[in-house]
């Protein structure tokens, strides 16, 4: 099937496997219905977790599109591979740049959003580990916790605490 073949790509140490991936996918995509092969999140779900564990930046974009592609052909989305999402949101590079980061801080609001208005599935302790770690990469910042979970995370410029001086103007 489809799915094992982007799996064996997946763990394979082929400089290339995204792009091979890729072509396998696209593939997939363009036959499904000559092979009569049922289209399942778990081909969707490798595609994705290739993704989340690449070095590039727009893996956010590039995971959110295969989930956008799996719902437009009425495969349901399970915790798994709503969680893969997070997990691509969560492993940016500190060194990518802000609004990318901002951008996956915006997209893992949204998917925990997601989770929650649905009544079939749970946060678990990967949901929350994933949209930790994406909280994590707005530092120098913080997240502001009056919006966690709103949907509506948002960077707060980081502000050391200032110390008072006593009234003799020296601190002991």
């Amino acid at each position: 099937s489809f799915g094992i073949i982007i799996d064996i790509i997946s763990r394979s140490t082929m400089p290339d496997k995204i792009h091979q991936a890729e072509k396998i996918y696209k593939q997939f995509i363009l036959h499904r219905n000559e092979f009569k092969e049922k289209l399942s999140p778990e081909v969707f779900n490798i595609l994705m977790n290739i993704y989340s564990k690449s070095r590039d930046n727009y893996k956010v974009r590039k995971t959110l599109q295969v989930l956008k592609d799996m719902k437009s052909y009425g495969v349901q989305p399970s915790i798994l591979t709503l969680n893969t999402v997070l997990n691509s949101c969560s492993k940016l590079s500190r060194d990518a740049p802000e609004n990318l980061r901002q951008e996956g801080l915006d997209v893992a609001a949204a998917i925990f959003k997601e989770i929650q208005s649905n009544p079939y599935m749970t946060p678990d302790a990967y949901t929350y580990a994933s949209l930790v770690d994406t909280c994590l990469l707005i530092r120098p910042g913080r997240v502001d916790p009056g919006r966690a979970g709103t949907g509506g995370l948002r960077r707060v410029p980081h502000r050391s605490p200032r110390r008072q001086r006593p009234e003799g103007g020296h601190v002991d």
